[in-house]
């Protein structure tokens, strides 16, 4: 069995004329890009919508994909771009939308091993962490989500969002620092009620 292709290998394969290959792009790429997506317009709807559109714009433009960053960080710059300027358009119409669908699990870890009542208390945990980043302010959620749960590096959270390593960091801070407080304070809220 042949490894899998490298982003960059099948992008060579698209502009090569082979242009059913991007779906494998698609496939490697489409729930991160769903994850900031939702993380950044809180409405699975339109992030859905852009997503969509970030791919279209991504195959169409494959041409100025360089490689000097991945693959996944490009097209995480056009995700972000596209939300911003939808989160732009929603101030300027003065229309804000509300989300009552559950966050998005940022946990990776596998449940099979754990206890029922572990199993609770983490499912707990995460429904407290995922509410948290909701509530940050636009860039901080962003920023704490690309790093976290895209694990990105300082420097393709520059490219994404095209600001400053400096920047990254002071928002990375202040996320955190947001979130310890949040969670603490609904933590022991929580422990004051029973």
């Amino acid at each position: 069995m042949a490894p899998p292709s490298s982003d960059w290998d099948i992008v060579q394969e698209v502009r090569s004329g082979d242009a059913r290959s991007f779906r494998r792009l698609v496939k490697r790429h489409e729930a991160q890009a769903m994850t900031l997506a939702v993380r950044v317009l809180k409405n699975r709807e339109e992030a859905e919508e852009i997503v969509q559109d970030a791919f279209v714009r991504a195959f169409r433009n494959l041409h100025q994909f360089r490689g000097d960053a991945k693959f996944g960080t490009w097209l995480h710059r056009i995700v972000y771009n596209l939300c911003m300027t939808k989160v732009s358009r929603r101030r300027n119409d003065q229309f804000h939308q509300s989300l009552d669908e559950p966050g998005i699990d940022l946990s990776l870890a596998d449940e099979s091993d754990a206890s029922g009542l572990e199993l609770l208390q983490d499912r707990e945990l995460r429904e407290y962490l995922s509410k948290a980043v909701e509530e940050l302010p636009e860039k901080l959620r962003s920023v704490v989500t690309l790093f976290y749960v895209h694990d990105m590096k300082y420097n393709e959270i520059c490219t994404v969002m095209d600001i400053p390593e400096g920047t990254v960091k002071t928002y990375l801070f202040r996320g955190r620092a947001l979130l310890r407080k949040r969670l603490s304070s609904s933590l022991m809220k929580e422990v004051t009620e029973v």
